[in-house]
């Protein structure tokens, strides 16, 4: 009887791993075929040029390539990327194609649908345009990019960013038409200066701007959560929240602290392993007087203030 509860005991343990796991890669289950172009598991073929090795992919009759690595021994600090090779459109960088470079600035040409996984990771990037008809960021894409500075980022319907794409990536600008296209921590660690809600949305990505250095932002009226972690240990300072919201995830405004104890310099005692505490972020919310917000705001010690005053 015991050795049977134990069992059942795993079973649930490990269907509550796999249910947290999927709630990371939900969107992947659901929607992301519909991005990723590349559904074939093996290349048809592959080529080759002086600067470039391709994969080249076979779909329904239409061939199209994928820039797999670089094989020049001086990579140039700023160079375009071709938009065909032997008459194939080249439609995706692939997964680390220029991870770990020496690179400056890459232009893009209007066929690339797809920046693979790391496929930018850890370079030198200073400028890359992002063309708008972009179907898919993968995990990392441009991670680690510290100099890599986006003018503006525009997640339409028919985009797809996944996990950490721009980690460490500063964007003026971040415009959202869809956030259900959006990887949960999609904006994690960025440092972003003004987001922008382009249509009315419900909902957003837990994580979604976890770790941000992000100071503000003015959710859109229609939105009703505002998820798990969503802005966890960020560097948010203000937000307006509309009337509509009428649930905040209990992590969504909390930061999380080193308490691991400190030498007299301040600095850790390594005699004792790291310990953290989440702790609550020093914030401002904007809201309307009798609101959700306004309750919320109250009852767990954020300042509240009238809508009014809220300025970006």
């Amino acid at each position: 009887m015991l050795t049977i509860v134990i069992i059942i005991a795993v079973v649930f343990i490990l269907v509550a791993i796999t249910n947290y796991a999927n709630q990371t890669t939900a969107i992947s289950a659901n929607n992301r075929q519909q991005f990723v172009i590349d559904t074939p598991i093996s290349p048809s073929s592959y080529l080759q040029d002086d600067k470039f090795k391709y994969a080249v992919f076979q779909v329904n009759g239409t061939k199209y390539a994928s820039i797999t690595g670089v094989i020049l021994f001086d990579i140039p600090a700023s160079f375009t990327l071709p938009s065909s090779v032997s008459d194939i459109p080249i439609k995706k960088i692939g997964k680390e194609a220029f991870k770990g470079l020496n690179l400056n600035e890459i232009i893009l040409s209007n066929t690339i649908e797809e920046i693979g996984d790391s496929a930018f990771n850890s370079t030198n990037l200073k400028k890359i345009n992002i063309p708008f008809n972009i179907k898919r960021i993968g995990n990392s894409a441009f991670a680690n990019c510290y100099q890599l500075e986006i003018n503006e980022i525009r997640v339409y319907s028919t985009t797809l960013i996944e996990t950490n794409a721009f980690k460490s990536v500063k964007i003026r600008t971040l415009s959202i038409d869809d956030p259900s296209k959006c990887f949960p921590r999609a904006f994690a660690y960025a440092n972003i200066q003004k987001v922008h809600f382009e249509k009315a949305i419900y909902s957003l990505p837990k994580e979604l701007f976890a770790y941000a250095a992000l100071s503000s932002i003015k959710l859109p009226a229609g939105i009703t959560e505002i998820p798990e972690k969503c802005f966890y240990s960020s560097k948010l300072k203000k937000i307006l929240i509309p009337s509509s919201v009428r649930s905040v995830a209990t992590k969504a405004f909390m930061q999380c602290i080193d308490t691991t104890p400190r030498r007299l310099d301040g600095q850790r005692d390594l005699r004792y392993n790291t310990t953290t505490a989440d702790i609550k972020m020093n914030i401002t919310i904007y809201c309307e007087a009798g609101s959700f917000a306004q309750s919320y705001a109250r009852e767990n010690g954020f300042e509240a203030r009238p809508l009014s005053e809220y300025t970006e």
